[in-house]
């Protein structure tokens, strides 16, 4: 539906056209690839989510096999720091994919309010 409308620019009026969707679907269809791009960041948090579950004690020894293959090389044989860098590391991997859920989810939210809304 094209709707005609005035704008007043530096005192003159013009005609425009505002182009105003009423219909649900039609708003839907424009954010398409926001909503793709929510749902597989969604879909990456589960993922990692199921990772945790399956293969949490080998994700947990490949962080520490890799912290002890530079032992002397990056941390210089302090065992302790290497231990803090793998337990900040796995922080690092439960951030992921809680924050991978969670700004999927208000990405897909806010996509849907504000196709929801009757004007732009």
């Amino acid at each position: 539906m094209e709707v005609t409308g005035l704008i007043a620019v530096e005192g003159s009026t013009r005609e425009v056209a505002l182009v105003r969707t009423q219909d649900f679907s039609q708003r839907l269809r424009v954010s398409r690839w926001g909503m793709v791009l929510a749902l597989l960041t969604i879909l990456f948090g589960f993922a990692f989510g199921g990772a945790f579950g399956a293969f949490e004690d080998s994700m947990k020894k490949g962080l520490s096999d890799r912290a002890a293959a530079v032992l002397n090389t990056v941390y210089a044989g302090d065992a302790a720091k290497a231990k803090s860098v793998v337990d900040k590391s796995w922080a690092y991997y439960k951030r992921a994919h809680l924050h991978g859920g969670a700004i999927g989810a208000v990405a897909l939210g806010g996509i849907l309010l504000l196709s929801g809304l009757r004007r732009p």
